[in-house]
């Protein structure tokens, strides 16, 4: 399970890894960054997860479908120019024009969070602090073009 926020540049994610019983079973990187700039925020399935991340990477020419639909799947796309875009399992991408914008098992609480003023990697420690599903280390990516606008947590 996974918290993905994007905020002002900056995406950011939790990268606690469990199985649908709740054991945590590891950690994985959730974000990437493609040559262009490009950000992306991955959750769900591993199986799609990784598809996906592989498509993203290779440019995202082809068209995409998760493997496993019944899983569930989503990604958060953020192009250079600041444009966010949510993919779903089947392949489709929608615009998102909102200040921030957060997926996954603790966006409810990260939403909360965003909401009150904090930054994208804030929102994320205050879902894995109050969300089972989310946890571990805080990772953080940022568009090229825009400030840096929050420290990088080693």
């Amino acid at each position: 399970m996974t918290v993905i926020v994007y905020r002002d540049g900056v995406m950011a994610a939790d990268s606690q890894v469990c199985n649908n019983e709740g054991l945590i079973t590891g950690a994985v990187t959730k974000l990437a960054r493609r040559e262009d700039g490009s950000l992306l925020g991955l959750a769900g399935y591993a199986g799609d997860v990784t598809g996906f991340r592989d498509w993203f990477l290779a440019g995202g020419k082809d068209a995409w479908e998760a493997a496993d639909k019944d899983h569930g799947f989503a990604a958060i796309v953020v192009s250079p120019n600041g444009r966010v875009s949510i993919f779903d399992q089947n392949g489709r991408s929608y615009p998102v024009e909102a200040p921030f914008y957060a997926r996954g098992a603790g966006a409810e609480i990260a939403f909360g969070a965003l909401a009150m003023g904090a930054r994208a990697d804030q929102a994320v420690e205050i879902a894995c602090r109050f969300s089972v599903w989310c946890g571990g280390e805080v990772q953080v990516e940022r568009l090229d073009a825009l400030p840096r606008l929050v420290e990088v947590r080693a």
